[in-house]
């Protein structure tokens, strides 16, 4: 029962110059994209960089939630884990749910291979991704992983720390050719196959239109957002770890401040460029917090006398339908600009619809300076070939509304909590509701259930719920919410016991 309530709460709940990859020719950091019709092999890949923070610019830890679900068939690193128990916890990105380790969530990077032109024959090379800082826990097709004691039968998703390192090796891929792809209908699958790539196949016989993978880091991200207490205003700086060994200056490309609300409705500040100097903490720029009928205000730059001047926010009159198709067209003009093919763009932002667009909330995009993602995420393949890497950072920022919903659930009674269980039909129907409820397949409002109100407040918390309510219960015990959170079995994962091993090196 424990388990089956452990479930259900799991529903209801990026300085060396610019690197020189393997591959043999410079990575492209800027500039728009090259034309199609190329006389080399072409690499691209996009992905996304997540984060929680609270009003101080933090991060908030156990992130890792299964927002929108790879389908089944995906490889994970749990499945190469001896199960010691019947009882295994709930997975969520490929590690268990709320890891008290993981602050940052590497997701969906997708890796695209454009042959050069006029090419008859397939084309046969290994690639490998590393994650500095992190585990890399979901992947297809096939690849050889290595994680710290995991080729000793010792590793125990413990002991991820900023030294920690993950890799993948695809090794012998065929890249070109006509194979069956997965039958899969999760769009978050299928929207990265809407692009003019070559098809890749592993030895296994597994092939794709791209490569996936996806993980979960312990490392701090590139900047910081906080917001002073009593202040209108959202302070940006930047937190670039010393040992990352970047060469300043670096430069993001472009920033957006975005607030959906429950409606839908959309709103947003474009916040232009800004550069990073490597000075931990520098600010790089301050802009309201709010959003408010008319033309804005002005984000006041803080580069210290780096060449960038203050300009003006774009236009975000009162939150509106049409400012969400204006931002997905800013950001697909960036997205060309820093290297992506138009096709690739295009399935970047439809795959990213619902986390970046439609999920409510207040969050900060940015895209991520290449330099940072090779150092943090390099990536080593044998054949020589153009690398374009496109990552966007997201900062999900806890908002005053969330404060609300967290204390107004810490000073209300549990109801008890098989109440979904007492709504819903029994037999297989019950069975099969469940099982769409834990895919994110069906929503809550869509089952119309007489939802207890604290309850319904810690759903109205958003994507991070748990992350949020087990932060708050850690940063103030006494906040009444521990009822709630040992009733819905929502603590935080601590590893099992055993040997886990926690240095850098992997499983050579």
């Amino acid at each position: 029962m424990n388990h089956v309530r452990c479930r259900f709460a799991s529903v209801c709940a990026v300085f060396v110059p610019i690197l020189t990859l393997a591959c043999g020719m410079p990575a492209i950091a800027e500039g728009p994209a090259a034309p199609r019709k190329q006389d080399r092999l072409v690499i691209h890949e996009w992905g996304t960089f997540t984060c929680l923070q609270d009003e101080l610019g933090n991060s908030i830890p156990g992130v890792n939630t299964d927002d929108e679900s790879v389908p089944e068939f995906v490889h994970r690193i749990a499945d190469l884990i001896p199960r010691t128990s019947e009882l295994a916890p709930v997975y969520s990105k490929g590690v268990p749910r709320s890891h008290r380790q993981v602050r940052m969530r590497l997701e969906t990077p997708v890796v695209y291979f454009h042959p050069p032109a006029g090419l008859t024959q397939p084309l046969h090379a290994s690639l490998t991704v590393d994650f500095r800082g992190g585990w890399l826990t979901e992947y297809y097709p096939a690849a050889s992983v290595i994680a710290p004691g995991l080729k000793d039968g010792n590793f125990r998703f413990a002991g991820l720390t900023p030294q920690t390192r993950g890799s993948l090796d695809w090794h012998d891929l065929t890249i070109g050719g006509d194979y069956p792809l997965p039958e899969t209908d999760a769009q978050v699958w299928l929207a990265p196959r809407e692009v003019d790539a070559a098809t890749v196949k592993a030895p296994g016989g597994e092939a794709e239109k791209y490569l996936f993978y996806r993980g979960v880091g312990n490392l701090p991200s590139p900047i910081t957002v906080s917001r002073p207490s009593g202040s209108d205003e959202l302070i940006i700086r930047e937190d670039m770890p010393a040992d990352l060994g970047l060469r300043a200056p670096l430069a993001i490309r472009a920033l957006w401040l975005v607030n959906v609300r429950d409606d839908g409705q959309v709103a947003y500040r474009s916040l232009g460029a800004a550069g990073l100097t490597g000075a931990r903490g520098r600010e790089l720029m301050r802009t309201a917090a709010v959003f408010r009928d008319g033309s804005g205000t002005p984000a006041r730059d803080q580069s210290g006398g780096h060449g960038q001047t203050s300009r003006p926010e774009t236009a975000a009159k009162a939150f509106s339908g049409g400012n969400l198709a204006r931002l997905r067209a800013e950001m697909r003009k960036e997205l060309i600009a820093d290297g992506l093919f138009e096709d690739e763009a295009d399935a970047m932002l439809k795959t990213w619809e619902l986390a970046y667009f439609k999920s409510p909330g207040v969050r900060l995009l940015y895209l991520l300076p290449q330099q940072w993602t090779d150092a943090v995420l390099p990536m080593k393949c044998s054949l020589a070939a153009e690398v374009s890497r496109t990552m966007v950072g997201r900062i999900e920022l806890v908002t005053p509304r969330q404060r609300a919903l967290i204390k107004k659930i810490g000073s209300s009674a549990v109801a008890k909590t098989n109440w979904l269980f007492e709504q819903s039909h029994s037999g297989n129907g019950r069975n099969e509701m469940f099982a769409k409820l834990w895919e994110g397949k069906i929503r809550f409002d869509e089952l119309k259930l007489a939802v207890p109100p604290e309850y319904q407040s810690y759903l109205d918390l958003g994507r991070f719920r748990n992350a949020l309510i087990l932060n708050e219960v850690t940063v103030h015990p006494q906040s009444g919410l521990q009822r709630f959170v040992e009733e819905y079995h929502l603590g935080y994962y601590t590893p099992d016991d055993g040997p886990t091993v926690s240095s850098a090196a992997g499983n050579e």
